[in-house]
Protein backbone atom coordinates (compact mmCIF):
# COMPACT_ATOMS: atom_id res chain seq x y z
CA UNK A 1 0.00 0.00 0.00
CA UNK A 2 2.91 2.13 0.88
CA UNK A 3 4.52 1.99 -2.58
CA UNK A 4 0.95 2.83 -4.32
CA UNK A 5 0.32 5.66 -2.28
CA UNK A 6 3.62 7.37 -3.15
CA UNK A 7 3.09 6.83 -6.93
CA UNK A 8 -0.88 8.31 -6.70
CA UNK A 9 1.17 11.34 -4.67
CA UNK A 10 4.30 12.00 -5.91
CA UNK A 11 4.08 11.63 -10.03
CA UNK A 12 3.46 14.75 -11.88
CA UNK A 13 2.90 15.56 -15.36
CA UNK A 14 3.34 17.96 -18.16
CA UNK A 15 1.86 21.45 -19.15
CA UNK A 16 1.09 22.89 -22.85
CA UNK A 17 0.67 26.65 -23.06
CA UNK A 18 -0.23 28.74 -25.91
CA UNK A 19 0.54 32.76 -25.20
CA UNK A 20 -0.57 35.83 -26.45
CA UNK A 21 -0.44 38.92 -25.63
CA UNK A 22 -3.12 42.26 -25.02
CA UNK A 23 -3.11 45.31 -23.95
CA UNK A 24 -2.40 45.92 -20.04
CA UNK A 25 -5.53 47.77 -19.05
CA UNK A 26 -7.65 44.53 -20.13
CA UNK A 27 -6.56 41.76 -17.56
CA UNK A 28 -6.76 42.38 -13.96
CA UNK A 29 -3.05 40.53 -12.22
CA UNK A 30 -5.11 38.72 -10.35
CA UNK A 31 -5.28 35.49 -12.57
CA UNK A 32 -8.86 34.35 -14.54
CA UNK A 33 -9.39 30.76 -15.22
CA UNK A 34 -12.07 29.02 -17.51
CA UNK A 35 -13.03 25.05 -17.78
CA UNK A 36 -12.12 23.82 -21.29
CA UNK A 37 -12.03 19.69 -21.21
CA UNK A 38 -11.42 16.66 -19.28
CA UNK A 39 -9.51 13.74 -20.54
CA UNK A 40 -8.41 10.22 -19.38
CA UNK A 41 -5.81 8.59 -21.04
CA UNK A 42 -4.94 4.96 -19.94
CA UNK A 43 -0.89 3.88 -19.39
CA UNK A 44 -1.92 0.54 -20.20
CA UNK A 45 -0.07 -0.99 -17.13
CA UNK A 46 1.65 2.32 -16.47
CA UNK A 47 0.57 5.42 -14.87
CA UNK A 48 -2.90 6.65 -15.75
CA UNK A 49 -3.25 10.38 -17.09
CA UNK A 50 -6.21 12.42 -15.91
CA UNK A 51 -6.23 16.21 -18.44
CA UNK A 52 -7.40 18.81 -17.12
CA UNK A 53 -7.27 21.65 -19.69
CA UNK A 54 -8.60 24.96 -18.92
CA UNK A 55 -8.00 28.99 -20.35
CA UNK A 56 -6.32 31.73 -18.71
CA UNK A 57 -5.86 35.17 -18.38
CA UNK A 58 -3.69 37.01 -16.25
CA UNK A 59 -2.21 40.85 -16.11
CA UNK A 60 1.44 39.89 -15.35
CA UNK A 61 2.14 37.06 -16.67
CA UNK A 62 3.33 35.54 -13.07
CA UNK A 63 1.81 31.90 -13.10
CA UNK A 64 4.10 29.14 -12.32
CA UNK A 65 6.79 28.32 -9.87
CA UNK A 66 10.59 26.60 -10.23
CA UNK A 67 11.51 23.40 -8.32
CA UNK A 68 13.76 25.84 -6.36
CA UNK A 69 11.03 28.03 -4.94
CA UNK A 70 10.67 25.76 -1.40
CA UNK A 71 11.63 28.56 0.17
CA UNK A 72 9.89 32.30 1.12
CA UNK A 73 6.26 31.88 0.85
CA UNK A 74 6.56 28.24 -1.25
CA UNK A 75 7.74 25.73 1.99
CA UNK A 76 5.27 22.96 2.03
CA UNK A 77 4.28 23.04 6.07
CA UNK A 78 4.86 24.47 8.88
CA UNK A 79 5.83 22.38 12.00
CA UNK A 80 3.65 23.19 14.84
CA UNK A 81 5.91 23.75 18.33
CA UNK A 82 5.80 24.33 21.69
CA UNK A 83 8.53 26.24 24.16
CA UNK A 84 9.84 24.37 27.10
CA UNK A 85 12.41 25.87 29.75
CA UNK A 86 13.50 22.34 31.45
CA UNK A 87 13.64 19.93 28.68
CA UNK A 88 16.54 17.34 29.69
CA UNK A 89 18.25 15.91 26.82
CA UNK A 90 22.15 14.45 26.44
CA UNK A 91 24.39 16.40 24.80
CA UNK A 92 27.40 14.96 22.96
CA UNK A 93 29.40 13.54 25.70
CA UNK A 94 26.62 11.68 27.00
CA UNK A 95 25.99 14.11 29.95
CA UNK A 96 22.47 14.75 31.24
CA UNK A 97 21.90 18.42 30.77
CA UNK A 98 18.31 20.84 30.80
CA UNK A 99 17.77 22.60 27.14
CA UNK A 100 15.37 25.42 27.07
CA UNK A 101 14.17 26.00 23.70
CA UNK A 102 11.25 25.43 21.18
CA UNK A 103 10.19 21.54 20.33
CA UNK A 104 8.27 20.08 17.35
CA UNK A 105 5.25 18.90 18.84
CA UNK A 106 4.48 15.11 17.66
CA UNK A 107 1.74 12.68 17.71
CA UNK A 108 2.54 11.14 20.53
CA UNK A 109 4.41 13.82 23.29
CA UNK A 110 2.83 13.92 26.68
CA UNK A 111 5.15 16.83 27.28
CA UNK A 112 3.73 19.07 24.99
CA UNK A 113 2.25 22.03 26.86
CA UNK A 114 0.59 25.14 24.81
CA UNK A 115 0.58 27.23 23.52
CA UNK A 116 1.52 26.26 20.36
CA UNK A 117 3.18 28.02 17.42
CA UNK A 118 4.60 27.59 13.99
CA UNK A 119 7.64 27.04 13.02
CA UNK A 120 8.33 27.29 9.46
CA UNK A 121 10.82 24.61 7.37
CA UNK A 122 13.15 27.14 6.67
CA UNK A 123 13.72 27.77 10.56
CA UNK A 124 11.59 30.83 11.14
CA UNK A 125 9.30 30.89 14.34
CA UNK A 126 5.96 32.53 13.63
CA UNK A 127 5.74 34.82 17.20
CA UNK A 128 1.63 34.49 16.91
CA UNK A 129 -0.11 31.87 18.90
CA UNK A 130 -1.51 28.68 16.86
CA UNK A 131 -3.32 27.29 19.49
CA UNK A 132 -4.20 28.18 23.24
CA UNK A 133 -4.80 24.52 23.78
CA UNK A 134 -3.40 21.02 23.06
CA UNK A 135 -5.43 20.48 19.50
CA UNK A 136 -3.75 17.74 17.94
CA UNK A 137 -6.43 15.96 15.71
CA UNK A 138 -6.78 11.83 16.02
CA UNK A 139 -4.84 10.59 13.80
CA UNK A 140 -6.79 10.21 10.39
CA UNK A 141 -6.55 8.81 6.77
CA UNK A 142 -5.78 11.99 4.80
CA UNK A 143 -2.61 12.65 7.00
CA UNK A 144 -3.38 16.30 5.99
CA UNK A 145 -2.04 17.17 9.62
CA UNK A 146 0.64 14.74 10.21
CA UNK A 147 3.77 13.37 8.67
CA UNK A 148 6.20 10.82 8.94
CA UNK A 149 9.48 9.68 7.62
CA UNK A 150 12.44 11.97 6.52
CA UNK A 151 14.61 11.17 9.35
CA UNK A 152 12.23 11.34 11.47
CA UNK A 153 11.44 8.96 14.48
CA UNK A 154 8.18 10.23 14.96
CA UNK A 155 4.74 11.36 13.81
CA UNK A 156 5.38 15.05 13.93
CA UNK A 157 2.00 17.14 13.83
CA UNK A 158 2.13 20.03 10.85
CA UNK A 159 -0.18 22.26 9.30
CA UNK A 160 0.40 21.85 5.36
CA UNK A 161 1.31 25.84 3.64
CA UNK A 162 -1.36 26.16 1.09
CA UNK A 163 0.92 28.12 -1.44
CA UNK A 164 3.74 25.30 -1.75
CA UNK A 165 1.09 24.23 -4.26
CA UNK A 166 0.07 27.06 -7.06
CA UNK A 167 -2.58 24.86 -7.76
CA UNK A 168 -5.69 23.31 -6.00
CA UNK A 169 -7.95 20.34 -7.46
CA UNK A 170 -10.63 18.82 -5.21
CA UNK A 171 -12.89 15.85 -6.24
CA UNK A 172 -16.28 15.59 -5.78
CA UNK A 173 -18.87 12.66 -5.94
CA UNK A 174 -22.25 12.33 -6.10
CA UNK A 175 -24.12 11.11 -3.41
CA UNK A 176 -27.75 11.35 -2.72
CA UNK A 177 -27.97 13.52 -5.71
CA UNK A 178 -25.30 15.96 -3.62
CA UNK A 179 -21.81 16.33 -4.37
CA UNK A 180 -19.07 16.22 -1.43
CA UNK A 181 -15.57 15.87 -1.40
CA UNK A 182 -13.17 12.91 -1.38
CA UNK A 183 -9.64 12.02 -2.74
CA UNK A 184 -7.71 9.10 -2.82
CA UNK A 185 -6.65 8.41 0.76
CA UNK A 186 -9.93 8.27 1.75
CA UNK A 187 -11.37 5.69 -0.87
CA UNK A 188 -8.13 3.79 -0.41
CA UNK A 189 -8.22 3.70 3.32
CA UNK A 190 -4.99 5.29 3.42
CA UNK A 191 -3.23 5.11 7.20
CA UNK A 192 0.27 6.38 6.33
CA UNK A 193 1.58 9.62 6.87
CA UNK A 194 5.27 8.62 5.36
CA UNK A 195 4.40 9.63 1.90
CA UNK A 196 5.12 13.53 0.68
CA UNK A 197 2.37 16.22 1.08
CA UNK A 198 0.48 16.09 -2.98
CA UNK A 199 2.43 18.40 -5.08
CA UNK A 200 0.45 20.33 -7.94
CA UNK A 201 2.58 22.65 -9.29
CA UNK A 202 2.41 24.33 -12.65
CA UNK A 203 5.82 25.56 -13.45
CA UNK A 204 7.11 28.30 -15.06
CA UNK A 205 6.33 28.29 -18.83
CA UNK A 206 8.30 31.62 -19.97
CA UNK A 207 10.33 33.53 -17.50
CA UNK A 208 10.31 36.72 -19.76
CA UNK A 209 6.55 36.58 -19.49
CA UNK A 210 6.36 37.74 -15.92
CA UNK A 211 5.74 40.95 -15.34
CA UNK A 212 3.18 40.96 -19.03
CA UNK A 213 -0.27 40.40 -19.68
CA UNK A 214 -0.58 36.98 -20.78
CA UNK A 215 -3.30 34.63 -21.85
CA UNK A 216 -3.65 31.19 -23.04
CA UNK A 217 -4.24 27.43 -22.16
CA UNK A 218 -2.60 25.26 -19.98
CA UNK A 219 -3.35 21.39 -19.67
CA UNK A 220 -2.13 19.63 -16.70
CA UNK A 221 -1.88 16.52 -16.34
CA UNK A 222 -2.56 14.52 -13.23
CA UNK A 223 -0.58 10.95 -13.76
CA UNK A 224 -1.40 8.02 -11.35
CA UNK A 225 -1.38 4.50 -11.09
CA UNK A 226 -4.83 4.52 -9.15
CA UNK A 227 -6.71 7.53 -11.04
CA UNK A 228 -8.84 5.01 -13.43
CA UNK A 229 -9.84 2.76 -10.38
CA UNK A 230 -10.46 6.27 -8.14
CA UNK A 231 -12.75 7.55 -10.79
CA UNK A 232 -14.60 4.34 -11.74
CA UNK A 233 -15.61 4.03 -7.97
CA UNK A 234 -16.69 7.43 -7.64
CA UNK A 235 -19.33 6.42 -10.15
CA UNK A 236 -20.38 10.41 -10.38
CA UNK A 237 -17.94 13.04 -10.03
CA UNK A 238 -17.25 16.24 -10.52
CA UNK A 239 -13.56 18.50 -10.16
CA UNK A 240 -12.87 21.58 -8.26
CA UNK A 241 -9.91 23.62 -9.07
CA UNK A 242 -8.08 27.28 -8.90
CA UNK A 243 -4.71 28.42 -9.20
CA UNK A 244 -2.30 31.20 -7.10
CA UNK A 245 -0.03 33.06 -8.72
CA UNK A 246 3.44 34.02 -7.48
CA UNK A 247 2.10 37.30 -5.82
CA UNK A 248 -0.79 34.59 -3.88
CA UNK A 249 -3.42 35.88 -5.60
CA UNK A 250 -6.15 33.11 -6.00
CA UNK A 251 -8.03 32.93 -9.14
CA UNK A 252 -11.67 32.27 -9.49
CA UNK A 253 -12.66 28.63 -8.36
CA UNK A 254 -13.82 26.56 -10.70
CA UNK A 255 -16.16 23.17 -11.47
CA UNK A 256 -16.15 21.04 -14.41
CA UNK A 257 -19.37 19.16 -15.56
CA UNK A 258 -20.50 16.10 -13.88
CA UNK A 259 -18.72 12.94 -15.60
CA UNK A 260 -18.84 9.43 -15.18
CA UNK A 261 -15.34 7.84 -16.12
CA UNK A 262 -16.77 6.40 -19.27
CA UNK A 263 -17.80 10.18 -20.38
CA UNK A 264 -14.34 10.89 -20.45
CA UNK A 265 -11.92 8.11 -21.76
Amino acid sequence: MKKFSQQIWLILGLMTLLIGCLDPPEYSNTPKIKFKRLEFVSGDGRADSLKLTFDFEDGDGNIGLSELDVWDEFFPYYFIVYYDSGRLTTDTNGDTITAAGYYIVTLSDSLAVPPFKLGTTNGELIDEVFSEVDNRPAFDPRCDDYLYGDGWSDTLFVTRNPYYNNMDITFLKKRNGQFIETDLAQEFNQDECDVVPEVLRIPIFDPERIGKPTVGNITYSYLSNGVGLFLAQLDTFKIEFFIYDRDLNKSNVVQTPEYTLSDID
